[in-house]
């Protein structure tokens, strides 16, 4: 069956309420069942502007878990980066379009007063006259996606068609659909998850998670706290024990200048240049 779950306390928000025209059942749900629900949730993105934490550790744990989550207008001006997890700038844009190009697909007549403006490259899917309108963004091999459309995908448009909204929205489910994720595998001699095969493929798998374990390490070299400590400090991650513990099953074996090598060429140099300023005796 098509479904998927939406928060009930955005059921009466104009900005979905043709999602039920496009699924077979839509479970609204509190935001606590939101996080193991296994199918597709879909959130107002003005919920990412009212409260950030909130809806940032609901992002963040479903992909996390490898559960996908797509983010729809309303939006207002900021930086979604902290709240997706991304690692670099993911910033809202007012601009005007009424038409969405999807890859080298055909272009679907859905209209959007905003779009997004980051130096990501990879899940650049669809894209207005104006930039950038849809992103699917995944922190990591292993994680589930995070969709954020700018297009009015399930509000009243003038001027837009339900079916063209409907093809746009399919076109999203195949894409995510197409998208496996990727989970570490166990060792067949301990049991325990495997080692990643170099830090590249560490970073890759494990994303932002991964590059704040390499730069708790950096920290943790200079002398300035325990790991746990510096994750969360570094870049305000917070990771429960065992969390910790899985990413330092994966870790492979690394000098530190290997560390903050890769750690700088993967885009993460301001991290290790905050390092060493505060190496020289503040503490973190």
């Amino acid at each position: 069956m098509n479904r998927c779950a939406a928060p009930i306390s955005q059921k009466t928000w104009r900005d979905i309420q043709l999602l039920p025209n496009f699924v077979d059942t839509v479970d609204w749900l509190d935001d606590e069942a939101l996080l193991s629900y296994e199918s597709l949730v879909v959130i107002c993105g003005l919920w990412l502007a009212e409260e950030p934490e909130k809806t940032g550790m609901l992002l963040q744990e479903r992909s996390n878990s490898g559960r996908s989550t797509l983010i729809v207008p309303r939006y207002r001006g900021g930086d979604l980066a902290s709240i997706i997890g991304a690692p670099t700038a993911v910033e809202i844009k007012p601009g005007d379009a009424d038409e969405v190009e999807w890859e080298e697909d055909r272009g679907y007549a859905v209209s959007s007063v905003s779009y997004l403006q980051t130096s990501l490259h990879t899940g650049r899917c669809g894209k207005s006259k104006q930039g950038l309108v849809i992103l699917c963004f995944r922190p990591s091999t292993a994680g589930g996606i995070v969709v954020v459309c700018t297009a009015a995908l399930f509000s009243r448009s003038i001027g837009v068609s339900k079916a063209e909204q409907a093809a746009l929205f399919g076109r999203i489910r195949a894409k995510l659909d197409s998208l496996e994720v990727v989970r570490p595998k166990a060792s067949q001699e301990t049991g325990y998850e495997a080692k990643a095969e170099n830090l590249d493929a560490f970073l890759d798998e494990e994303g932002a998670e991964g590059a704040a374990l390499l730069l708790a390490m950096v920290a943790d070299e200079q002398g300035t706290g325990s790991l746990g400590v510096n994750v969360q400090n570094l870049l305000g991650l917070e990771l429960p024990a065992r969390r910790l513990d899985h990413l330092q099953n994966r870790m492979p074996q690394a000098a530190p200048e290997e560390i903050s090598a890769v750690l700088r060429r993967r885009g993460w140099a301001a991290y290790v240049r905050r390092i060493s300023q505060l190496a020289s005796g503040a503490q973190l």
